[in-house]
This record gives structure tokens, sequence and C-alpha cells, in this order.
């Protein structure tokens, strides 16, 4: 097309079958079209195609075309415009068509093109049929014109008039300047816009039509004035109803289609307007809340305070800055808020007494009013800690919105949020919901955090500016004004580059003109009251001279001018004091001599030592308070009596003291408490020395606990119930536990640790009472309020008492006191009467404090009886993590002893206080996958860390800084630190072995050698020498490398090693410390790998091996999860094994050598080694052999007088009845190399055999010394699975189910191999005889069972199809009667008739996991099974009727059930490490249920006792159970005559 011919246009559009044409605009090259064409269809997926055509009489030119589908046109639009490019048939861009989308009812608008088609610039206006709107609803309006714009700019015009209107109008004046700020801000929002929908444009004038009073102007002044809280509802509303509009014409076509509340809010804020302007007409005044934009769902409060543990943040006292002051300021701030910006920071700070609180106060009840108010958070100094700072936030904000709340609740789930770093709380409870909820919430959302340098001190408070920093990629709209002191720590943060062009900073100028008269303005209207009374007489025109020369003095210090003002009002002579503040010396800029002149004139009787030293007593208590006070808690602790209440001192307070009867109370400004502590040493009366105070506090809370706890406080009769479903529990701990006793109960210990210990006796001797008379009656207290941190208070108090060398006894009372807290933390917050009646009679054997405590219940109904030698628990506690199923690497910091650094399988690494089990840090970065191994620097500066995500990290702890040092091709299995902390090693999967230097100056060393296979464990030589490397890989090879020569040395292995799991340096250099796959521990030189010494016990794989300290003890963890304590020198065991509940996964050893901790399963157990430095040998031959490995497969002989056990490590025992009835110590063998799957035992008795996964099968003698005769070993060469003798009379055939799926049949006597059943791979899983011996039911992995005919060896039956191919068949039982019971892998059983083949009984969800034991009793009338869900059930097996449910023995899965031959007990064995024994006659359904959370429950589920996680092996309370084996002791529990009400006897026992 020429250009200088012009064209004529117009555009085809067809939808699908649907096609339209605009009109042909001639001889132009900007054609508008004014048209309307619908779409009709609102099907995403429908294909649009557009034709621009230039119109012809002999035919059309097509110069551009586009095509594409509706999604596509609603993804790509901006504004409701869209700009669709054109292409011509060459596809070369031809131009472009601009698109008007509007949510109408079915129109297509096409209405303008401009600038030459050449240029590519054409334009058209579309619609589609989705809609919001009523269906009335379908006419366009053109913004520019008399639609939207034009509304808005008369709405602007009308607030204009009202800004003249209320001008002097204090209350009405900010709210109209924040109406013309966002009405503004929405006038140059739609500008440009073309169309807008029309119920949008009658929504903006029905604002315009509710300011209508306007046009009356002046004279509507005194109305306006009379009906304030109507005109401020409706300019509340107008902003908020422009907010809306600016964020609906912004968000776009799909926005709006999609928004389908948006009609319910306009039609909400039409009403809202209408009845609000009926009210300004009317001159009445409406106090109703405005309508928001938001939608105000339910907010689960309860769900999310539980949760989150918000800080309580009461504002109460805290002033709004006065009518006529800090207006230029808050204007600005305002302005700021309602106006977007990438600023969403605003750093408002000056020096003290500048006013930044009050002008913080004043924006919150601002933005109250406005419901723009997210958070408010007000801090306190000594009062306010950083901890709770972002969940506060979260809290808020999810009260404030439900879309936010819905956010933060899925993110909360299952996670311990208050146990998560402030920095990983940012991200979940701020970053990620308000991001997701972007949008929601149209309009500016405010969070205030006011005095934040009065949050914490610069050190613990550097988290949480760090965290902060993510503020800058929260939503613009969330808008953060934090003020403060600018401290240097503040400083450095708001101007770091992690801020910059985020951050609006205003610094409060003092000296301002505007300042000195708003302080003026202040004083005049704080003191008007005593101005009238002036007014008229001769004293008045001093006066006001005296006001104004007051407000110069103040020297634009709010704070100072307060505390004048107070002054002033509350004396009784308001002219003289006046007077005297302005013509004295006093300069009221320095609040030093400011607060002395109040406290001069404050009307205490400073010439009465006792008005003297009360009024130190309560003020030092105020300056030295942990938490905020109350009058009443003051009387309290300290004890006045009402003539004395610290009410009378208070009130004469009143200028430094924000203070009303029985509400918080607090220094009006923080300078004040400093004054007090400041003033000394000047010889003022009411100068306080907080020395001597100190120790007056800690006594005083002693003292009122001893006045006020007391037994069963609460006032409860039932120990059978929680205390959260006791009735008004929680409203009665009000009253149980008033303020002072609440306040003494929570901060005595901190109180204490503000003292020296060696400079008191009388705290020590109160600290004595406590401890030995109302420990118990504490705990109830804790329990009330709820308190978690309870270790904590014990824990400073231990601290406290340190120096005292000489109170081992108070010391060793008080560190057994928090042990037995840990242990019973649980269920002392969920029911006090089991202080009583269950911590006490169950630890009263291991526990001082429970022994000492302890009193005999007998009315309670529960007789607990103990057997054996139970020593205390080494077990300290239990620090575990949300989410994380293992903890995989632990190490204590060596210069550190109570820093503890975690390694696990969500990839992250952990910083606990050991002391207080609290996490103190959690880097927000993370592995991409579990963290396998973690090593310090000597230093303790930096941590290395290796994951399976194959990296491998370096960790500055101080400063929460981390790189990634480098990557393997494999995960990381091991690291390492050199001596010198100068280099790191890693070994991989791979066997690929790696240096890295971890200083800035790179050292060079040698290519690393490779293992074959995986390398399991690196350590440095220690010392000098530390250039040789040691590694040792799955492949077996135990390896020497100096990394400097490249020097190498290989060891060779013991011949019961195949590999090691474990290596480390003896710290001399000089011997390797080897931990090997067969639990032994071979010290070998490290100069040809000669083994010197080896060191046996473990009876598993050896995992973890660490030195302590002072390289005397090496403690070594195992998968038989013991953690055992070697003296090097003489190679023995220093102390009785620690048995963790899960495998050892890695152990370390504080500095100071008084703890061990161990990381097993999901947590990290910190264990007491104080033990150890006062032992040199644990004769293991004079305690009771307890097991310490899983029990695999048990059977008991037919006189019940003998059982014998397998167990995973290979190990046999035999427990043998005594002459007294008794079981003795059990008798081991040894033999089998691997997992014993089966033992039975041969029909004379004479024998028993064992099956191991070793592939062999061992027949042991029966008899009373079975060690000293050699076994008999057959050698299969196939892991065994299962074994039978075969019952035949005069048979010697014992047959065995192997991997390689054959039924073998052997000769028990010579070992012969005699027969071979079939081979039907993959394995066979479970073989039994028939009771005669001539049939041999098998089961096979794949499903089937055959029947053998055992002298034909040919298979006469088979069962197929019984179960799905993916639930196999794992454990069989044969009847006399011929039926046989299946177990399933997924927990089914079936039992068939074998000769009609009628499946007789069906138990699809017999159990809920792995069923590998059935057996039917002696008589066939019931069938027992025993599976991994840790229960034994027995059944009807005729009926299936569950006869026996038991999962109230074993605590963990069962491997076996077997009855005896007269079928009077059944003998169970576990993963737990104990066998059962179980009276059949005894049987009850009623009996009581162990659950897992630990409560024996009745059947009712009401609490009958709580059983700590340790004894829980060890327990018989079902009056089945006849003993457990296993352990060195057992405790029998009775509920015979059990009453719910027994507990109260404990107190009638003192």
């Amino acid at each position: 097309m020429r250009a200088s011919k012009e064209p004529d246009l117009f555009v085809e559009v067809i939808v699908g079958k649907f096609s339209r044409r605009t009109k042909v605009i001639k001889k132009t090259l900007s054609p508008i079209w004014d048209e309307n064409i619908p779409l009709l269809t609102a099907d995403a997926n429908s294909c649009i195609s557009l034709n621009l055509q230039h119109y012809s009489a002999l035919k059309n030119v097509c110069i551009g075309s586009a095509v594409f589908s509706m999604a596509d046109l609603m993804l790509t639009e901006k504004a409701g415009e869209v700009r669709v490019r054109l292409y011509s048939s060459s596809k070369s861009e031809s131009g472009a068509l601009f698109l008007q989308l509007n949510p109408v009812d079915a129109d297509i608008n096409l209405t303008r093109a401009h600038e030459p088609v050449r240029q590519a610039t054409s334009t058209a206006h579309f619609s589609p049929l989705l809609s919001p709107f009523n269906s009335s609803d379908t006419t366009l309006v053109t913004a520019q014109s008399t639609g939207l714009h034009a509304t808005v700019a008369t709405l602007l015009r009308r607030l204009d008039s009202v800004k003249a209107i209320v001008t002097g109008l204090v209350t009405i004046q900010p709210l109209v300047n924040d109406a013309c700020v966002v009405a503004s801000k929405l006038y140059r929002a739609i500008t440009g816009q073309l169309k807008t929908a029309q119920s949008i444009v009658n929504l903006a004038e029905k604002m315009v039509d509710s300011l209508e009073f306007a046009l009356d102007a002046y004279p509507l002044r005194d109305k306006l004035r009379a009906i304030e809280s109507s005109v401020a509802r409706l300019f509340n509303q107008i902003t908020e109803c422009c907010l809306f509009i600016t964020e609906y014409t912004g968000r776009g076509l799909v926005g709006r289609v999609f928004g389908l509340q948006d009609q319910r809010k306009i039609d909400a804020f039409v009403k809202s307007l209408g009845e609000t302007k009926l009210a300004v007409d009317q001159g009445v005044n409406l106090h109703t809340a405005i309508v928001t934009a938001r939608i105000a769902n339910q907010v689960n409060d309860l769900y999310l305070r539980t949760h989150l543990e918000p800080q309580n943040i009461d504002a109460y006292g805290r002033r709004s800055c006065q009518e006529g002051t800090r207006v230029s300021l808050l204007r600005d701030i305002t302005e700021w808020i309602l106006t977007e910006s990438s600023q969403n920071v605003l750093w408002l700070h000056g020096t003290a007494g500048s006013g930044k609180s009050t002008v913080a106060r004043s924006i919150q009840v601002h933005m109250l009013q406005l419901s723009r108010l997210g958070a408010y958070l007000c801090f306190e100094r000594g009062k306010s800690t950083p901890n709770s700072v972002i969940r506060t936030i979260a809290y808020q904000l999810a009260s404030y919105d439900p879309y936010i709340a819905d956010s933060i609740t899925a993110v909360l789930g299952d996670t311990d949020i208050k146990a998560t770093p402030i920095s990983n709380q940012f991200e979940l409870l701020l970053a990620r919901p308000l991001s997701t909820c972007d949008g929601s919430t149209p309009g500016p959302v405010v969070i205030i955090l006011d005095a934040i340098d009065e949050c914490g001190d610069a050190r613990s408070r550097r988290d949480l500016l760090r965290a902060l920093e993510g503020v800058t990629r929260l939503p613009s709209n969330y808008r953060f004004l934090i003020t403060g002191r600018s401290e240097a720590d503040l400083h450095k943060a708001f101007t770091s580059p992690a801020w910059i062009g985020h951050v609006r900073s205003i610094d409060i100028d003092c000296d301002s003109e505007e300042t000195r008269d708003n302080v003026l303005a202040f004083v005049n209207y704080e003191l008007r009251e005593q101005s009238e009374s002036y007014e008229g007489t001769d004293l008045f025109p001093v006066w006001e001279m005296n006001i104004k020369k007051l407000a110069d003095a103040s020297s634009g210090l709010f704070i100072s001018a307060s505390t004048a003002v107070k002054m002033i009002q509350s004396s009784d002579s308001p002219f003289t004091t006046l007077q005297e503040l302005v013509l004295g010396e006093t300069r009221l800029d320095e609040l030093d001599q400011l607060y002395t002149t109040v406290l001069t004139n404050c009307g205490v009787q400073w010439e009465k030592e006792s008005s003297i030293i009360r009024f130190k007593d309560i003020v030092s208590f105020m300056v030295l308070c942990k938490a905020s006070l109350r009058d009443t808690t003051i009387d309290g602790i300290l004890g006045l009596p009402m003539e004395h209440s610290s009410k009378f001192i208070l009130e004469k307070l009143r200028p430094l003291v924000e203070y009303e009867r029985g509400e918080p109370l607090r220094f009006r400004h923080s300078t004040i408490s400093e004054y007090f502590l400041a003033s000394a040493q000047k010889g003022y009366p009411w100068s306080i020395d907080v020395k001597p105070y100190r120790y007056t506090l800690a006594g005083r809370c002693f003292t009122a606990m001893k006045k006020s706890l007391r037994f069963n406080m609460a006032g409860l009769r039932s120990s059978c119930y929680r205390s959260d479903v006791v009735s008004d529990l929680a409203q009665n701990a009000v009253s149980t536990v008033p303020p002072h006793l609440r306040y003494a109960s929570l901060y005595w210990a901190q109180h204490l640790s503000d003292c020296n210990a060696q400079n008191t006796t009388s705290l020590l001797e109160d600290l004595r009472d406590f401890m030995y008379k109302r420990f118990l009656f504490w705990l109830e207290v804790i329990s009330l309020l709820k308190f978690k941190c309870a270790d904590k208070i014990l824990c400073d108090a231990s601290r406290w008492l340190l120096p005292l060398s000489s109170e081992i006894d108070m010391a060793r009372f008080l560190k057994d006191a928090r042990k037995l807290l840990n242990t019973f933390h649980e269920p002392i917050l969920e029911s006090i009467p089991h202080i009583y009646i269950s911590m006490l009679p169950l630890m009263r054997l291991e526990s001082i404090t429970a022994a000492h405590y302890y009193r005999e219940v007998s009315a309670s109904g529960i007789t607990i009886i103990h057997h054996g030698i139970r020593k205390p628990s080494h077990r300290l506690k239990v620090l575990e993590a949300s989410n994380v199923r293992f903890m995989n690497f632990v190490a204590f910091s060596p210069v550190n002893r109570t820093q503890l650094v975690s390694g696990s399988d969500d990839g992250a690494i952990r910083v606990w206080d050991m002391e207080s089990g609290e996490l103190s840090y959690m880097p927000a970065t993370k592995h991409d996958a579990a963290v396998s191994s973690v090593a310090f620097t000597r230093d303790g500066t930096f941590l290395v860390s290796g994951s399976r995500d194959s990296s491998v990290m370096l960790w500055k702890l101080a400063e929460h800084g981390e790189k990634i040092l480098g990557r393997h091709e494999a995960p990381v299995l091991a690291v390492a630190i050199s001596s010198d902390d100068c280099l790191a090693a890693s070994g991989s999967e791979d066997g690929s072995l790696k240096i890295w230097n971890i200083r800035e100056e790179p050292i060079d060393v040698q290519d690393a050698p490779s293992h074959i296979l995986s390398i399991l464990s690196v350590a440095f030589r220690p010392g000098l020498d530390n250039r040789w490397l040691v590694s040792s890989s799955l492949d077996g090879s135990l390896r020497m490398w100096n990394i400097m020569n490249g020097e190498t040395r290989s060891f060779d292995l013991a011949d019961d090693e195949s590999w090691i799991q474990s290596v480390i340096f003896a710290r001399d250099g000089d011997s390797l410390l080897c931990g090997s796959d067969s639990g032994k521990i071979r010290i070998r030189s490290s100069e040809d790998g000669t083994v010197l010494r080896v060191l046996s016990g473990h009876t598993g794989s050896i995992h973890s091996l660490e030195l302590s300290p002072t390289a005397k003890y090496l403690i070594s963890g195992s998968q038989d999860r013991t953690l055992r304590v070697w003296d090097i020198e003489t190679g023995t065991t220093v102390i009785e094994p620690m048995v963790e509940d899960g495998h050892i996964a890695s152990i370390t050893w504080s500095c100071d050598e008084q703890h061990i901790a161990c990381a097993s399963g999901p947590g990290i157990s910190v264990n007491d080694a104080t033990a150890v430095s006062g032992s040199s040998h644990w004769d293991q031959s004079a305690d009771p052999v307890f097991v310490d490995t899983p029990l695999s497969a048990a059977v008991m002989s037919s006189d019940n007088t003998w059982i014998a056990a397998g167990s995973t490590n290979g190990v046999v025992r035999i427990w043998r009845k005594g002459p007294d009835g008794a079981w003795k110590v059990p008798q081991v063998l040894s033999g089998h190399r691997d997992h014993v799957w089966s033992t039975a035992i041969s029909p004379d008795e004479t024998r028993f055999a064992t099956g191991s996964a070793d592939g062999t099968i061992r027949i042991w003698s029966a008899a009373e010394s079975p060690s000293n005769v050699e076994p008999l070993v057959i050698k299969v060469q196939h892991a065994i699975r299962c074994i039978a003798f075969s019952p035949a009379p005069g048979s010697r055939d014992i047959a065995s189910a192997a991997l390689d799926g054959v039924v073998r049949i052997y000769n028990w006597d010579t070992g012969e191999l005699t027969q071979t059943l079939g081979k039907y791979p993959p394995h066979t899983t479970s073989v039994v005889y028939s009771r005669d011996g001539a049939r041999l039911a098998a089961a096979y992995w794949d499903g089937i069972v055959r029947l053998w005919d055992v002298e034909a060896g040919s298979v006469v039956q088979t069962l197929e199809g019984q179960y799905e191919p993916k639930d196999q068949i794992v454990s069989l039982a044969l009847s006399s009667d011929g039926r046989i019971a299946l177990g399933s892998q997924c927990g089914a059983v079936k039992i068939w008739d074998l000769v009609t083949g009628e499946l007789l009984v069906d138990l699809p969800e017999a159990h809920t996991w792995q069923l590998f034991s059935l057996a039917f009793s002696p008589d066939d009338t019931h069938l027992l099974s025993g599976c991994w869900d840790n229960a034994i059930k027995l059944w009807d097996s005729t009926t299936g009727e569950c006869v026996l449910q038991s999962s109230r023995g074993h605590t963990q899965r069962v491997h076996s059930a077997v009855f005896s031959s007269d079928g009077n007990f059944i003998v169970t064995s576990s993963r737990d490490a104990t066998i059962r024994i179980w009276d059949t006659v005894k049987f009850v359904s009623s009996a009581p249920c162990l659950r897992a959370d630990g409560w024996l429950v009745d059947e009712q589920g009401r609490l009958l006792l709580w059983i700590p996680p340790h004894l829980r092996r060890s327990i018989l309370w079902d009056p089945a159970q006849v003993d457990v084996l296993g352990l060195p002791f057992s405790t029998r529990i009775e509920f015979s005559n059990f009453r719910e009400d027994g507990w109260l006897s404990w107190s009638r026992s003192l």
C-alpha cells in the first residue's frame, strides 16, 4: 500500500462459526470504529481471528491477521487494553491492533484505529461474555468523557471544598486529607482508560452525592463538629471506596471477570455511603464500622494463638499526639502510606523523648479508623524480646485478614514454628502467605513496630533485623512504620544495601520551629483547665508567659514537656510549680534535672524513713522487674498491706509513671528508669542502689511462693481427665494463681541470677526450702499457666549455684529435678494429679527428687511393684525439631559447652542451646537433601557440612554466613577438618575423596585417590603432622594418604570385618580407632595397621566414634541402639551402656566432658556423662544381662521352663526358670553373623534350631549349658527365612525356607541334605509341617502356597491368587483338622479348608502392617497373630471373631507370637528387645491400653497413669502379662481398686 493513498479500512472478527465485520472507515490513517460486537462464546479455548482489510470493489486486500485463543486474550491484557500483533501472508509483522476489554455482557467494541498501518498501529475494543455484574449492567461508558474520569474529577473538587470547611476540625481534617490523597491517586490511575463498568461509575457518583453538604460551605462547620463520628465515617468510607476502585481498574479483565465478590462489595459500599449521607443530612452520629474491600470471614483465633504464641501487646497508657500537633509529620506519614511507592518502610527515628511513640500511636489509631492497620507492636526495654516479633506480626495480620489467616494456617501444619529460627519464621509466616494473598486486600496494610530500639539489645535483635530485610520482597501495599532511637545497629541496618530504595527515613528535628510550636500547643492543651482558673486574674499574663517559657525550655522534647505538665497538674499550687520550673535553674531539655525537680515536688514524704523505704522498694521493683507489673503484683511481691499499698506512691509519681489502678504500669519514658539507675551516687533521698534490691526481690519471690503455693491449688477432684477438658479450669487459674504468684513463679530464678551466690546465705536457704518443700506445688502452677520453659527456670537456678562448690547436695537435687521435669514435662502440663500418682511412684527408684517427695497413695487403688535392679537413666532430655524423621549427625562446639549443632534429613543445619533445649538458630539456607556429616574447626568458628545433595558447605556460625565449598558427583557421606583448621576433607558415595581450603590462603595438595565404593568415614591426623588423612570405604579398604606428597598406606581388615564404618585417630596420631560392621572396635597402629587391642561389647555395626576432650575415654554409638564409654588405656567399658530408642547415627562429647549427645531417630538425646569420671570399670557380669537388640523369634519348651530366642544381630539367648520360678539371667550363644529369622524346638526337646540370614542353620543343645556344646552348623548358602522340625514320630527332619525359593530338608543329627522340594523363585517366606508330619506347607513370595507330600516329594495342592500381587504371604499355620491360615504383608488373615478349598474366614483388615507370625492354639479353636503394628490378636478360628486385641504390651513391632504346648501361655518377641509371656486364662477385654503418647487409659479413654518412654518396655499392666524378659527390671501395675479421687490422699500423708 502506498503512503500517498489513504486506505479504506475495516476489521473482520471470526469466532468459531461466527463472523462479523465492522463498518468501513474511508480515506484515513486513523480510523475509529464505534461499534459493539458480542463474542458468542465464553470458552477460554475458543479461537479468535482478526483480519484488518482494505476495502475494494473488486477484491478486499488483507493487510494483516492475528489468530489467538480467548485464554491468550485474557492472559495478555493490561489495564483493560491488549496489543495484538498483525502478520502478513509472508509471516512478517505488518501492524498491531489495540483491543480494549471490558467486563460487560456480550459486546465487542471496535472504536478507533490510529497511525498508519505501515507504522503498525490500529485499535479495537472488545468485551467478552463472562461478567461478574448483573445482567442489566451492560452499558459501556467512556471514562474520558462523562464517565468515571469526570466523576472522580467532580469528587476531587467536592473534597477541595470540604477541606476549606473542616479547617481547624482536628478530628476530621486528617481524614479529608486521606480521602484527597487516594482520590488523586485514583484520578491518575484511570487517566487514559477508555471504558469501565457502569456499576463502578455509579459508585463514584454515590461518593460525589454523599458530599452534597459541601455546597453549603461554612454554615455547616458547627453541624459537622456535632456529628464528628458520622462525618469521620463518611470520609473513611470514601477513602476505602477509592482504594477499591483503584485496585479494581488496575486489575484488568481477568481479575474482574473472576472476582465474583466485586458486585457484592460495590453494593455494600453504595449502601454504606447512603446510610452515612442520610446521617450527616439529619445530624445524627453513626458509630458503626465502615465497609471494607476485605471479606470478613471467621478466623480461628484459638488455633492461631496456640500455634503462634504471639506477644500480648498492651498499648494501655500509650498516648497519641495532641490535637493540632505534629500535623505535617502525620500528614506526610499518612500520604506515604496511602501513596504507592517502592519505599514500603518508613524509619522514624529521633532522640529520646522526641515523641516517636506518640506519633506511632496516632498513626495506629488513624489506620484503625481506616481499617488499614494490619499489626501494631510496641516494645518496652527489658520486657520485649525479638523472638516473638515475627509470630506476633503474623498473628495480628491473620486476625486482620482471613485470607492471610488461611495462608498462615496452611503453612503451620505440624510445624513447631516457635522452635523455628526468626529468619525461617519470616519466610514461612510473612513472605509466603503475603505473596500468596497479594491482591486479596486492596490498598495499603500498615504494620507498626514502635520503639524497636527497646526490643532486646543489639546482639539479640541481630537476627530480627536480618529477617526484616525480607520486608523489601513483600508486596508493596504492606507498609512498615518502624520507630526508634537511631542506635548504631539500627542505623547500620536501615542504611545497608539490602534496604536501599525501600526505606524512607525521617529524623524528628526537635529544634525546628514547627516542633517547638507543637510543644507549646501540647502544653496549652494539657494545662487548659489550670489556665481557665487563672483567666481574668492578675496572674493570667504571668501564667501565659510562663507557659511559653516552659515550652521553650523543653527544647522540642515532648517527654520534657509532658513530665513538667504532669508535675504541674498534680501540684496543689499549679502557678507556683510552673513558676519554679521556669524561673529556677532547671533546664527542661536536661532530663536528669527535670526528673529531679519532679521527684522533689511529687509529694512523697522524703523526711520519713518509712516513706523512703517504701518508695525505693516500689521503684526498684519497677526498674528491675522482668515483665509488666500491676500495683497488685507489687503489693503481693513486696507484701504491702492495704494501708501501705503501692498505689499511694504510684499516684504521686504520675508525672513519671503511666498508672491506673489494676492496669499494667510503666515509666512514661525509658530515660526515667535510666535516671534511677544512674542516680545512685548523687545523694538524693530517692537514689536507688539496685544491688541490694536484687537480693531483696529474689527473696520476695521465694516469700510469695512460700505463702501461696499449696497442694491441689486448682481444687481438682479427679485424676482421669486432661486439664484442657476440665470445666472452667483455665478461668479458675486466674484466681488460683494471682498476679504476684504468677510473677514469682515465672521469674524467681531470673532474679536469683541477678545476685552473687557467694554473697548470700539467706537466698540459699530460700532455695533449699523451695526445692525440698514446695517444688511439686510450683509444678502445679507451671501446669496451670501452661508454661513450657520451666526447665529454663531450673537451669538458671543451677547456674546460679555453680560458684558454691560446697553445695553438692543442692546442686545434685536441682540437676535431678531438671531431669525429672524434662522426663515428665508433657504429663505435667496435661494433668496436675499425675505429678503425684504417675511421676513420684514411677520415678522414685531413679530420682532423688521423686524419692524425696514420694508418699504411698494407697487410696488411689493403684499398686506399683518394682522387680529387679533399675538404675537411673543417663538421659537428661531429648531435643526434637518438627518435620524431621532422622537426625543424621550431631556435634558439640569445641569451645562452647552448651552449643550443639545437628544435621538432619531435611537438609537443615540447626544450632541448639543444650541446657535450655531451645533452638538457637537455623540458617535460612539449607542443603537440598539430607545432611550426612558435620565437623567443627577447633576454635568453633566454622562448621563444614556434607550432604546427600553432593555439596560441601562452610558455615560461619557467629556471623550467620555460609558458602558452598564445592561439589562431588555423588552424595557426600563424610567430612573432616584438619587440626590447624585450614583444610576440609570430604568423601562421597562414588568413592571420591576431595580436599577443600577453608581459610583465605590456599594450600596446594595432591590429587586424592579414590576408593571403589562409598567412603564411609574420613579423619585428619591430629597435631603438627596433620597432613595425613585416613579413609574407610564400603569396599572393605582402610587407607591413609599424605595430602602433601601423595604417599599412601593400605591396611588389611580382620576376618570378621566387611568394612570399617567409622575411623578416627588417637590423640597422639600413632594409632587408629576403627569401628566395624561386626560391632568390634579395633585399635590399630597408624604405621602398619597392626591390631593393638580389640574392644568387644557391641552387637551391631558401629556408626560413630569420638574421643573425650581429655582423650582418656572413647565413646561409641552402634546400630544395636547402645552408646558405650571405654577407657582407652584398659580397653574396658566404664559405665553401663546407654540405650537409645533407635540405632545411633552419631555421637559427640561436650568440651567439659559433662554431657554426651547422640543422634538417634528424629531426635537428639542429651545424656549425663558426669558418672564417667567417677568410674573406672563396669563389671557386666555383676549386672543382669539386658537385651540391647531386637528379638526376632522365640519359642517355649513344652514344660514352660525355658525360652529360646534369636535376635537381629545373630545372638541367640536362652532364658530358664530357677527353682523359685523366676527367670534367670539368660545364656548367650554366639555364632550367627546376621539376623536370626526363625527358631524351632525339636520334638524331643533335646535340641533347638535357629535359621539366619547368614545362610546357616544351627542346631543347639537344649541342655542346661548349651554353650559348652558346639552346635551343628548346616550351611545352606542362602538366607534362611523360616525353619520347622518335623513332628512325625522318629523323624530327624528339619525343613528350611530360603531366599532362593527352595525348600530343603536336612537331617538334624548329621546335617545331611536329605530332600529338596522344587525351586520357585524369588524366595520362600514360610514353611510349616502338619501335625502328623506327612504334609509340608510352603509360602512363596509370588503369593502362591504349595502343600507338599513329604514322602513323595510332590505338590499335592496349590493355593493361588489368595492376595493381591503386591500383598505377599509372609506367615503360615496349619491346624490338625485340615485348615490353613495365611498372613499377608498388608496385615490380612485368611483361613482355608484344605480338603474342600473353601474360604472359611476372611479378615482383610486384621492388622495394619506385615503379619509375620501366625499360630493355631493346641486345640485349634483359636488363631494367634503377631504383627509389625505392635499388636497381638487372638481370633476364634471358626467364626473369625476377635477374642482379644492387645496393643498393650510391646512398644515396637511384634516379630513372633507362639502358644505354649498346653495352650496356657503365649510367648511374644519384639523389635523392642523384649519377650513377653502372657497367661491366656487371665485375658480380659477391658484391660487398660497404652497409647502412643504414653498414657495408660481405660476402655472409656480416662487417664490412669503416664509412663515415661524409657519405662514403657518394662511395664506390666495387663492382668494377662506374666513377665517381661530382656530387661534387668520390670514394673507391675495393678488397677484393681482404682479411685479417680484417690490421689488426694497424698496430702494427708504429709
